[in-house]
């Protein structure tokens, strides 16, 4: 057996599909993606340019303290490895950069996003959440008072897809959200998942993604929602569209 950081998203992908250990990892959203490895997703690892994250200069010094690291079976089937359940080196939690694990699940955005999610899960007469997914991103953009426009910068979505978000379907108009467009909201908010995976329950046909035993499109969807957190959705769909998974985004339904 060896060890490695560095890992193909072919090899990650597969190992996130058989591997519920690798895929609980990820679903804390402390790391990213970056250079073939999944580094704790800190100022002090990586920095945000031009759309995409880059290494700081701690992290491609030091490593073994801020990537997790996986064990190689020297078993093989056919031309993939398979990797055992990841291990991180902590020791980066008691040295001078301070608790990063504590600094990244404090991280305000993911607070955010798990905000309304227990918003959802905790629903009041107040907060009614009827069995339509567009209901609930309906919800989501009324509890942080989200713009039109704002909205628009963040999900590719149509005039019609907001309208029906909003609550503005008229008698001809009963559909829900498909799948796609779900996972293209979570997408443009950065929703992991876990979080993405009630509003799936209450789609056109209901889904949970991220699962043992799944398809390579869901698994695909999944893994772009674990692994690139704070991408863009062209980078996302370069990764689908190179594995023939339909992309995400307006034209898809």
């Amino acid at each position: 057996m060896r060890h490695v950081r560095k890992i193909t998203h072919d090899q990650a992908l597969e190992e996130y599909r058989r591997n519920a250990a690798f895929r609980k990892e990820l679903a804390t959203g402390c790391y990213v993606y970056v250079d073939g490895m999944y580094v704790l997703n800190h100022p002090s690892m990586v920095e945000h340019k031009q759309g995409d994250f880059v290494l700081t200069q701690y992290a491609m010094d030091y490593p073994s303290k801020c990537t997790l690291s996986f064990n190689v079976l020297e078993q093989k089937h056919g031309e993939y490895t398979f990797f055992d359940a990841p291990r991180v080196n902590l020791d980066i939690c008691y040295d001078s950069a301070g608790h990063l694990i504590d600094s990244v699940l404090k991280n305000e955005v993911f607070d955010v996003r798990w905000k309304i999610i227990n918003q959802l899960k905790h629903s009041t007469p107040s907060i009614t959440i009827h069995d339509n997914a567009w209901d609930m991103i309906g919800h989501f953009i009324k509890f942080f008072d989200i713009k039109k426009e704002e909205f628009f910068d963040a999900v590719d979505f149509s005039d019609d897809d907001y309208r029906r978000a909003i609550g503005k379907r008229d008698e001809k108009d009963k559909g829900n959200a498909s799948k796609i467009k779900i996972i293209t909201f979570a997408a443009g908010y950065n929703f992991n998942c876990a979080m993405i995976n009630p509003f799936l329950a209450k789609a056109k046909h209901p889904y949970q993604i991220g699962t043992s035993h799944d398809t390579l499109e869901n698994s695909a969807y999944a893994y772009v929602l674990d692994s690139f957190g704070g991408r863009s959705l062209d980078c996302r769909n370069a990764f689908l569209i190179a594995r023939g998974v339909p992309p995400l985004g307006t034209k898809n339904t």
